[in-house]
């Protein structure tokens, strides 16, 4: 990088751009868990066997984590997640 003389660099501006905020962070312990299981291609019924919750609480707390996240299907969770190396 070349920089003029007598510019001023804003260093803090720089490392908050470099680092980049992971979404999957926003996500409470049971979140992630369940979405763990999800990438790992879990159908929701096997989800919901073996952490003995309903379909119904599996797919709302799926839903509420996509919300999150910003995606709407397990394909675009995926890509997000492949993208920031999860």
């Amino acid at each position: 990088m070349i920089i003029p003389d007598g510019a001023e660099i804003d260093f803090e501006s720089i490392a908050t751009a470099s680092s980049v905020i992971n979404p999957l962070d926003d996500l409470t312990n049971r979140q992630r868990q369940i979405i763990e299981m999800v990438i790992s291609g879990n159908s929701n019924k096997v989800i919901a066997n073996e952490l003995f919750i309903s379909v119904g609480t599996v797919k709302r707390i799926i839903y509420n984590a996509y919300k999150i996240l910003g995606v709407n299907s397990r394909v675009e969770l995926i890509r997000l997640v492949n993208a920031y190396n999860y």
